[in-house]
């Protein structure tokens, strides 16, 4: 019998997750950015809000 060579799961699955790791950061980051962009406190309290969804 030979040896199959399956792509371990782990490995395979290593890029998709750093890709939404990544993803993730950014769009805290982005989010972080708009609210210190905000006119006001209320604009600014509802940006974080929809950051931490």
């Amino acid at each position: 019998m030979q040896p199959t060579n399956y792509a371990s799961p782990a490995r395979s699955s290593f890029p998709d997750l750093m890709k939404a790791i990544n993803g993730e950061f950014t769009v805290i980051h982005y989010y972080q950015h708009l609210a210190n962009l905000a006119p006001n406190e209320t604009i600014k309290k509802r940006i974080l809000e929809i950051r931490a969804d």
